[in-house]
């Protein structure tokens, strides 16, 4: 039997990654930005801050990661890692202020998330939405279970003036950041109490869990969730909605353009139109649109353009 050769959604996943930490843009000022605790709807600031947390998080040191928030003003800091099992890969931080905590979820090394996306790992699992009956993907899942301990001790511990919590992450680290926040919320809670999560911003995130999951999320955070989808982010598209509704995505979309302009709600025709300009634009280049487009670099300078021309008049704000 011949050896199968890799599909071109392969290749992709084999070389996607994020850049060289000396060149990862997790740059935010909170006194020329302030995070708003208690925004609801969408709060640009806080966008800008909890993408810089979302690629500020793949950093190795420790040291750094906890230094850098401490610029931002959160004087607490704890790092969530798990052990490096088959399937498992989570890692996390919490960081808290008297107003603010914020936890910041991990995506994942290229060949990794090759893993992850494989079929085998396409299993549904009973979700963490109490009093209905939802599905989520098993395999984020099980990595959410392995690092739950840790979280649950770590918001216990840094939660000391029962600040508004904000969740956040990057591509398998987004997956686990919006299960974490259905745990947190309609779930078991933290020692069996149930917290309310002000907001959720999450980035280039695959969809994970069922329609009755998503509706049931959205319905507890609508106008506190956020999803940014950078024009041809492959990941953002996989696992695939099929006839069955196995998976589908929470709201509310934030799209980014082939240009790098966000736009709320965008339909889906137009998302194919601005996909396609995205290709021709980038066709022939050093590496293909998908691969970039999933960059969590990327991201961050979409949102801190919106941030700088909302200021001087060349942006709309999203509503």
């Amino acid at each position: 039997m011949g050896t199968r050769r890799p599909t071109d959604f392969h290749r992709f996943l084999l070389i996607t990654g994020e850049q060289p930490v000396n060149q990862r843009d997790y740059r935010y000022d909170r006194e020329k930005n302030p995070f708003n605790p208690a925004a609801t709807g969408f709060a640009p600031n806080n966008a800008l801050c909890l993408a810089a947390a979302s690629n500020l998080v793949y950093e190795e040191s420790d040291s750094l990661r906890a230094e850098e928030v401490h610029k931002w003003g959160f004087n607490q800091f704890k790092l969530i890692s798990i052990p490096k099992k088959p399937f498992i890969d989570t890692q996390a931080f919490v960081c808290a202020d008297p107003d603010v905590l914020l936890v910041a979820f991990r995506g994942t090394e290229p060949d990794d998330l090759k893993d992850w996306l494989t079929d085998a790992q396409f299993d549904l699992t009973d979700g963490p939405i109490k009093n209905i009956k939802n599905k989520v993907h098993r395999g984020f899942h099980e990595a959410l279970n392995a690092a739950w301990p840790q979280l649950e001790a770590a918001i216990a511990d840094l939660r000391t003036h029962n600040q508004a919590i904000w969740v956040t992450g990057h591509s398998l680290g987004a997956a686990l950041a919006t299960l974490a926040v259905a745990r947190l919320s309609l779930g078991d809670g933290v020692r069996s109490q149930q917290l309310d999560v002000q907001g959720l911003y999450t980035f280039g995130q695959p969809r994970t869990g069922n329609r009755s999951f998503a509706t049931a999320f959205d319905q507890r955070f609508k106008g506190r969730s956020f999803r940014f989808v950078n024009n041809n982010d492959l990941i953002a598209e996989v696992p695939q909605m099929d006839l069955l509704l196995r998976y589908w995505h929470i709201d509310q979309l934030i799209y980014i353009d082939e240009s790098g302009k966000l736009h709320p709600g965008v339909s889906m025709f137009r998302r194919v139109l601005d996909g396609l300009k995205g290709l021709r634009r980038d066709f022939g280049r050093l590496g293909f649109d998908t691969l970039k487009d999933h960059s969590m670099n990327n991201y961050v300078q979409a949102v801190r353009k919106y941030v700088e021309d909302l200021k001087t008049g060349q942006q709309t704000p999203i509503s």
